[in-house]
């Protein structure tokens, strides 16, 4: 599978009435094999996930 370049997919969640500040996000990356890798992030909005 040949990887392109791709823009990563960033959401955010956010509401203030529970204090809910969320962020997500979700890339393809090579791997050293070839192959594709799947990466997903999540967390709190100002953190690292």
């Amino acid at each position: 599978m040949e990887l392109t370049a791709a823009t990563p997919v960033h959401l955010i969640h956010v509401d203030p009435d529970v204090n809910m500040a969320r962020f997500y996000g979700i890339e393809l990356q090579p791997t050293l094999f070839g192959e594709v890798s799947v990466l997903r992030t999540w967390g709190r909005i100002g953190t690292n996930g």
